[in-house]
């Protein structure tokens, strides 16, 4: 399969909370990859493709967390059992998010 991807993505663990737009309860998660456009995660809830997601990632920089939203383009079983990987494609490319990381 060829990557079609635009923006590099980031090898970076960050915690995050998600919900479905359904108005489910939150969950919580942590990423294994971000870019300005996806976010790729790992979770114990069972996400279904083109889910519409809300996500709030917490960068640890003392600000507010970071809000974005996107829809499931791929799950697959992670190494840990229970669990899912997911990645979402973000509604916007979010650059100033995504430089928030950096300066990790």
């Amino acid at each position: 399969m060829q990557d079609r991807r635009i923006f590099v993505r980031i090898n970076m663990k960050l915690p995050l909370r998600f919900a479905d737009s359904g108005n489910n309860p939150e969950y919580g998660a942590e990423t294994f990859n971000i870019s300005a456009k996806g976010v790729g995660f790992i979770t114990k809830e069972k996400l279904n493709p083109n889910t519409s997601i809300e996500m709030w990632l917490e960068i640890p920089d003392n600000h507010q967390p970071l809000f974005v939203s996107g829809k499931v383009v791929w799950t697959d079983k992670a190494q840990e059992q229970g669990k899912q990987r997911v990645g979402i494609n973000l509604d916007q490319a979010n650059l100033m998010g995504l430089a928030r990381t950096f300066r990790l």
